[in-house]
């Protein structure tokens, strides 16, 4: 009698201990299949990130290039300017005449430069503002989509983009003036996205009881001009954001 009992105990500790055993083995399985996948997706949605900031952040500075580039003609429209003004002031009356003449066409053509840099500042700021936009709406459907490969309903995914002009400005006042990058200029045009999303969210409803994440996965990328070999290219931001 003591004899079956004591087997009983034991074929019940081994039923426990066998099943314990299957449950910590079906968790480290999910726990390691799960961190591959969500390594993977990190992977994937950085990318996404990096592609279209990067994207935006070139589109900046070719802006500015090309704003730059005009600093020639600013600077030979102003001297000029400038010149005719003293000619206007001590010039014989009928050298004067053609001196106005020709200021008039010179302010003109101030005027038409103007036009020129201030359509490719807007035309450049929107096209790289267009890109951070794009980003956010891709961005928010991958993640939602990561939640769907687990057949999850959408989580609410927070989003926070940092976007700016490009960071140049005039020199001085004038109709058409020449530019320069601002100071602190690499800090300053910084482009950047932050995303956040419970990770509770990622993980199948059926495995919650074995597995609780309360945390939020948190993630960012940005970029910035870095120069080299005295030419400026777009950059991948390390560190904090």
């Amino acid at each position: 009698m003591a004899c079956s009992k004591a087997l009983r105990n034991e074929r019940g500790y081994v039923l426990v201990s066998g099943t314990a055993l299957i449950l910590l083995i079906f968790t480290l399985l999910f726990s390691s299949s799960w961190i591959f996948w969500f390594l993977i997706e990190k992977q994937k949605t950085e990318k996404l990130c990096y592609n279209h900031m990067l994207e935006a952040q070139k589109i900046l500075i070719k802006t500015q290039e090309r704003i730059l580039s005009l600093n020639t003609k600013a600077w030979a429209l102003i001297y000029e300017k400038r010149f005719l003004d003293v000619v206007i002031l001590t010039a014989p009356p009928q050298i004067k005449i053609a001196a106005r003449l020709r200021r008039r066409l010179v302010i003109y053509l101030q005027k038409k430069l103007r036009t020129k840099q201030k359509s490719i500042l807007h035309y450049g700021n929107l096209r790289a503002r267009e890109r951070v936009l794009r980003l956010r709406r891709k961005m928010r459907s991958h993640l939602k989509g990561s939640a769907r490969d687990w057949r999850k309903s959408p989580p609410t995914v927070y989003l926070r983009s940092v976007w700016v002009r490009a960071q140049v400005k005039p020199q001085f006042r004038e109709i058409a003036p020449p530019y320069k990058r601002v100071n602190n200029y690499k800090a300053k045009q910084t482009l950047g996205l932050q995303w956040s999303m419970p990770i509770e969210k990622l993980i199948p409803r059926s495995w919650r009881r074995f597995v609780t994440v309360r945390d939020q996965w948190h993630g960012s990328c940005f970029t910035h001009p870095h120069r080299k070999g005295g030419k400026w290219f777009a950059n991948i931001g390390r560190g904090k954001f």
